[in-house]
């Protein structure tokens, strides 16, 4: 995919860079800031960065909505070409996204995580990184009663690695069992939370527990070792992001790396490629 407006020589771009926010416990967010402040850096390239959470806010939270409204300042006035982290629209239905970028008409637009028409876009294998850890528990650890905590809704991330697991337990015969899969949002208390449901209110008796990402097993943990449950001993929990709680743990958390980093520096470069009028492939994975 090409620009078909190259940037003179002598202007020095601006950027923007939508996230939810840049705030410690988001590990994945300061990820992608970091390697995004790096790279322009390299590139002696401007940055903006918009830490405005949801793209749809809860009309109910007034804090929510004042975040929001940071990316209303993003334009071709102040920038050339623009960076969004999928995070800001994991909840977020497609139509409302579609809705949401049509206010940027005119900007070059990256996105990471998530593919978006008409966008460049950096993504993860989630579907293959999935379905190599329950491959793993599956073969290696001869689990069959296997529970998943889903992602949110809308999150494509989270859907592949939903079927990924789908996939996986049919190649070794098992059936798909609805009792043993929950619902999350990427949250630890999501993981608490379908820990509950699993043991308390389903009694399932699951040998291992895969989350589709690294806070919520953490919370699944938790709420094991209140129940009296141990972790890996009396059940089995897997992740996905490798963030640096899950290594932190004693021991790590078995897990799946998302090379965070390089998907925003890969992201940057690909921004920049586009401005400066060369083509880009329209999907890095």
């Amino acid at each position: 995919m090409g620009n078909e407006t190259r940037i003179p020589l002598n202007h020095r771009p601006t950027i923007g860079l939508f996230i939810w926010n840049t705030m410690s416990e988001n590990e994945y967010d300061v990820a992608v800031w970091h390697e995004v402040i790096k790279t322009t850096e390299e590139r002696d390239v401007n940055l903006i960065c918009f830490p405005g959470g949801t793209i749809s806010p809860d009309s109910a939270d007034v804090h929510t909505r004042q975040r929001h409204l940071l990316y209303s300042l993003a334009n071709t006035q102040r920038l050339d070409g623009l960076i969004v982290s999928d995070t800001i629209s994991n909840t977020v239905a497609l139509d409302e996204i579609v809705s949401f970028y049509r206010h940027y008409p005119s900007l070059p637009i990256v996105s990471i995580g998530r593919v978006l028409d008409k966008f460049i876009s950096v993504i993860v294998d989630n579907y293959g990184g999935m379905h190599d850890a329950m491959i793993h528990i599956l073969q290696t650890h001869d689990c069959r009663q296997i529970a998943f905590i889903k992602g949110p809704e809308h999150s494509e991330g989270a859907r592949q690695r939903h079927q990924a697991y789908q996939d996986a337990l049919a190649e070794y015969g098992l059936s798909y069992n609805p009792e043993l899969v929950v619902d999350g949002d990427f949250s630890a208390e999501a993981g608490r939370a379908a820990v509950r449901t699993l043991v308390e209110t389903r009694n399932a008796e699951p040998d291992a527990i895969v989350a589709a990402n690294d806070a919520m097993a953490l919370g699944a943990i938790a709420e094991l070792e209140r129940l009296g449950l141990r972790v890996p001993y009396d059940v089995l929990m897997v992740g996905f992001d490798d963030t640096l709680a899950a290594r932190a743990m004693t021991p790590p958390l078995t897990t799946v790396r998302q090379p965070v980093r390089r998907m925003a520096r890969q992201a940057t470069q690909a921004l920049l490629s586009l401005l400066a009028g060369e083509e880009v492939s329209q999907k890095i994975i």
